[in-house]
């Protein structure tokens, strides 16, 4: 099964088992985007170690 798929030019999917999508991920592994609705969580891992947090809405 494969579990990746490109979403866009520099993210792709993941699925789980249930081949339910559960977030992306870019290229270099730094950014997960996980939807859940229509609220958005943006990670991003820092060069120190240390990660950002960011929550919005789509519109």
């Amino acid at each position: 099964m494969k579990v990746f798929k490109k979403v866009s030019k520099w993210m792709e999917e993941v699925r789980n088992l249930d081949k339910k999508r559960v977030f992306d991920i870019s290229d270099d592994n730094k950014v997960i985007e996980i939807c859940r609705q229509n609220c958005v969580t943006t990670i991003t891992a820092n060069p120190d170690m240390t990660m950002n947090i960011s929550h919005y809405y789509k519109k």
